[in-house]
């Protein structure tokens, strides 16, 4: 055995720091809180003085908000703080990163934030995120009404699938067959049917308004309800 040993740099807890959260008290490593965020890393220290989160009686106060808590994390590292405030039910903490990321204005894609809803509609912890999402990517321009109709059915979202059908119910020019068969045999049939029937009746010089979402919504209705009930 060597004569002085190392101390493992990972693996080596000199000493745990007890926390309160609401009523929820917990006792972690202060290595996890330093590497995890800045937002926890001001309170995750032992007090020389007051003794304060030396244990149960006498922990770091984390709600209210600790003192001088940023606000200034760029959208990705406010989503960290966000799922592990989650994780360990820190509440003034998670409210503070759902606000933070609800209201700052950033260049995130039409795909990364599908990358974000990807990860909450997984978890009714996270409804919150899922709904920010949704708007989020609704507010983009769609260049695929048959993307939009997949991506509602994949993440349950009846709107989407309305929207883009209803799109492609009243589309002059439908996209290629190819591109239209992911949408599966049952809804193409009910796509095409719409389709020539207003065509039809536009030949025969008759005004058909086009298809409104109750019409797409009665027209789908087995599939839409397969999807979201």
């Amino acid at each position: 055995m060597p004569d002085d040993p190392q101390r493992d740099t990972e693996l080596y807890l000199d000493t745990l720091i007890t926390f309160k959260v609401d009523d929820t008290i917990f006792k972690i490593p202060p290595q996890y809180m330093h590497e995890e965020s800045e937002v926890f890393s001001a309170g995750a220290q032992i007090s020389a003085e007051s003794g304060e989160g030396s244990s149960d009686a006498n922990p770091v106060n984390l709600s209210p908000l600790p003192h001088g808590c940023t606000t200034r994390y760029t959208l990705n590292q406010w989503f960290s703080v966000l799922k592990f405030s989650t994780a360990w039910c820190f509440s003034d903490i998670r409210m503070l990163a759902m606000e933070q990321i609800s209201r700052l204005q950033t260049n995130y894609t039409r795909d990364q934030w599908i990358t974000v809803l990807d990860f909450a509609y997984t978890s009714d912890l996270f409804t919150d995120l899922r709904d920010l999402a949704i708007k989020r990517i609704s507010g983009f321009y769609v260049s695929s009404r048959v993307d939009q109709v997949l991506l509602g059915r994949k993440y349950f979202h009846k709107p989407w699938m309305i929207e883009g059908l209803r799109e492609l119910a009243n589309a002059n020019d439908l996209p290629s067959l190819k591109e239209l068969r992911p949408l599966g045999k049952d809804t193409l049939n009910t796509l095409l049917y719409m389709a020539f029937t207003r065509v039809r009746d536009e030949g025969r010089g008759c005004h058909r308004p086009l298809y409104d979402d109750r019409e797409v919504e009665e027209n789908f209705h087995d599939e839409i309800v397969a999807v979201v009930g």
